[in-house]
């Protein structure tokens, strides 16, 4: 433990006063000696506090780049498939969109129960824009591909679908923010020569156990080549080009 100067002043004040041997302080030459020695010490223990800090603030440095960083966002791509001809069990519905996880649960559970054979894709079809539609009155359908012998019943319809382009690409993360991925997919077949020319489509895809941020839907819209635009410049009529027609007779 190291004495406080104060504490050695008062110490060496009462032994003078009380007649009782005082501290006894070194000579000047022990002194300049004892001071020589812990001048490496002291240098010892200050490299050693500077190498605690920074060691500190590399320490607290190395935590914040562990951080787990959220995902990058996956560049935007989308490409055009193939959908049918394909007969499908159908389910239609008219209400929100929201309910349609509901409806695929209700079709699944049909098909177990009449032991129907799934040989399609499975997918929901939206016909309605819900920025224009009130959600009460948007219509969807649920479809699962099937054989063509299945039989359907009043809740379940069963139909051929024709062939159809699909412009197609992956929407990542929780349904809550598809419009965009809806939006950039708009905007892609504008740029690509395209038109929209049916629904929406939705493909369905195993995603139990998927955390919301991870999930991976395929979603389109059902697309045709753009028409060419309409000529509209005027072609002149017979006689209108200021020649004289060729007489005839005398």
């Amino acid at each position: 433990m190291i004495a406080s100067a104060s504490y050695l002043s008062s110490r060496a004040n009462t032994d003078l006063t009380s007649g009782q041997p005082g501290i006894e302080f070194p000579a000047p030459e022990e002194g300049a000696r004892a001071q020589k020695e812990l001048q490496p010490m002291s240098h010892l223990l200050r490299v050693f506090v500077a190498v605690a800090a920074a060691a500190a603030i590399i320490g607290c440095g190395g935590q914040q780049a562990e951080k787990p960083r959220p995902p990058e966002p996956p560049a935007f791509t989308a490409t055009i498939e193939k959908l049918g001809p394909v007969t499908v069990v159908s389910m239609a519905k008219t209400g929100p969109y929201s309910g349609t996880g509901e409806t695929f649960k209700s079709l699944a559970e049909w098909t177990q129960k009449n032991k129907t054979e799934l040989v399609g894709p499975q997918f929901a079809l939206y016909y309605d824009d819900p920025a224009k539609t009130k959600p009460e009155s948007t219509r969807y359908e649920v479809c699962f591909g099937v054989s063509e012998k299945t039989k359907g019943d009043k809740d379940v319809k069963v139909k051929k679908l024709d062939a159809a382009d699909v412009a197609v690409t992956i929407h990542v993360g929780p349904y809550d923010n598809v419009a965009a991925t809806y939006a950039k997919l708009a905007g892609w077949i504008e740029t690509s020569n395209l038109e929209v020319a049916g629904p929406s489509v939705e493909f369905l895809a195993p995603q139990e156990g998927v955390p919301p941020e991870s999930l991976k839907t395929k979603v389109g819209f059902i697309v045709k080549p753009k028409a060419p635009p309409a000529d509209t410049t005027a072609k002149p009529s017979g006689g209108s080009t200021g020649e004289k027609p060729p007489r005839t007779g005398r």
